[in-house]
């Protein structure tokens, strides 16, 4: 019987001659961190090898270990990256979804009319479905469900399955308190809300849609027989509110606030007691929370936006577009615009940053200063800095010195602080460009995601028919 092999958690002292690179490809003091620790995995397989070289199972494993760790080495002295897991998606009619749970990542694909989940590996967690919704993570375990056709669906939830004999249809899983639970279609062609258990928690309705929990509550949006919507919590008789429609809540501060829409043809808001907030309006386009305040962006009778304040107190003058509100440092910023060449961005003591632009878009948070993507008056897309500045409009290529022009652009990013930005070339592919203005040494035909968590640089991007997973040193 062959001795199963586990990957050493031992740490080995490092050779001087490792060393040498540090010096070699100009390494900063955070890169020679991430090298070493790199080196010490390396040796430390090595070293295991040498003691399961009886073991040609334990031996096998640890020679692709060793090649993987040594190719990471590699990748990252030369390009600045570890290239951290490659699917190849290429047997696969599509791939409808990327869902990054913790850092590592999953994918939702489909051939032949069937669906998988596969995990970063390439492993499949679910195979040849008709359908599945998810992954979240509830707790400290992955939870999905799964339909085929002529079956009950089924709840998965860490190693725990359910299979639901009494009901006909599931939708995604929803968090309440840590817990998973489901609204489901019963065999009378009624929705109920269900735990993993299948355990049925506020009997049957019309319709529901996904609930909210605050404060010990969980707060439940039902459409009874009269066809209107109710606000109920903790399945406790007596509604909160009904109306003719109520959408699932936003929660800001210590309090969740509802969209809702009446017989008399208008929109409000309404909090978890039912009690209003604001005024009625045309439209309740977005709330947001803005320093744990709900801020409105509402239509009024003239047909223009505005965002209003938790009083109904307009903050900023009607225009025909309005995006959404967002607090950066110690000023709220608002994006606006009635035409060409009239979108601007001011804050909250009304300083213009930037205007006369075709499109302002979301203000983003960059080391406690705004910067937000734009097209300007050429239709060009750019990025703006606090200052109204475009930056990374054009560059210098460190090895050329050749002027370059970048043709598109996503949301800017915050980087430890700095700005980094998606950015798309004139051959069409896509890049990351640092605030120096130096581009990732891969090019990529998607750039899915980009985000800095827990002080590592995650990239998420499609490339030769692959998923890729990056650790970017910006």
């Amino acid at each position: 019987m062959t001795e199963a092999y586990t990957s050493p958690e031992t740490t080995v002292e490092i050779p001087r001659k490792y060393y040498k690179a540090i010096e070699k490809f100009k390494l900063e003091p955070a890169e020679v961190e991430v090298y070493l620790e790199l080196v010490r995995e390396l040796l430390t397989l090595k070293k295991e090898k040498e003691k399961n070289s009886s073991n040609f199972e334990a031996s096998f494993i640890i020679l692709k270990e060793i090649s993987a760790k040594a190719h990471q080495l590699l990748e990252f002295v030369k390009e600045k990256k570890i290239t951290l897991a490659e699917i190849d998606v290429s047997t696969y009619d599509s791939f409808y979804a990327i869902t990054i749970i913790d850092q590592q990542m999953y994918i939702n694909v489909s051939r032949y009319g069937k669906q998988s989940l596969l995990d970063e590996t390439d492993q499949p967690i679910a195979s040849d479905i008709d359908s599945i919704d998810g992954p979240i993570k509830i707790g400290e375990n992955l939870c999905f469900s799964t339909s085929n056709t002529g079956e009950s669906p089924t709840i998965f939830h860490g190693t725990k399955k359910t299979v639901l004999d009494k009901y006909d249809d599931i939708r995604e899983p929803v968090e309440i308190d840590g817990k998973a639970y489901f609204i489901v279609k019963n065999n009378s062609s009624n929705y109920e809300i269900v735990d993993e258990d299948g355990q049925s928690l506020i009997g049957e309705w019309m319709e529901l849609k996904v609930p909210a929990y605050l404060n010990g509550k969980t707060y439940y949006l039902i459409k009874d027989s009269t066809g209107k919507w109710a606000l109920i919590a903790n399945a406790e008789n007596g509604y909160i509110a009904e109306y003719k429609d109520i959408y699932p809540p936003v929660e800001i501060g210590d309090s969740l606030y509802f969209k809702a829409f009446d017989d008399n043809g208008k929109y409000f808001v309404i909090n978890e007691k039912g009690e209003r907030i604001g005024n009625e309006y045309v439209d309740v386009i977005r709330i947001t929370d803005i320093g744990g305040k709900p801020y409105l962006t509402v239509k009024g009778e003239d047909g223009r936006t505005t965002v209003v304040n938790e009083k109904g107190v307009p903050q900023i003058p009607g225009f025909i577009v309005v995006g959404s509100p967002a607090k950066i440092g110690e000023e709220v910023y608002f994006r606006m615009g009635n035409n060409a060449h009239s979108w601007r961005l001011v804050d909250s003591s009304k300083r213009e940053i930037v205007g006369g632009l075709d499109f302002v878009g979301e203000p983003k948070d960059i080391g406690g200063k705004v910067a937000c993507l734009v097209v300007d008056k050429n239709g060009k897309w750019k990025i703006v800095d606090h200052d109204g500045k475009f930056i990374h409009e054009t560059y210098l290529n460190g090895i050329d010195q050749v002027k370059r022009y970048f043709i598109d652009y996503k949301n800017p990013v915050d980087i430890n602080g700095n700005i980094a930005v998606i950015a798309r070339k004139a051959n069409q592919k896509w890049v990351v460009v640092n605030h120096l203005g130096e581009e990732s040494s891969d090019e990529f035909k998607i750039i899915h995601s980009l985000k800095h968590e827990n002080g590592k640089t995650i990239l998420i991007a499609e490339k030769n028919h692959k998923v890729i997973k990056q650790q970017l040193f910006l």
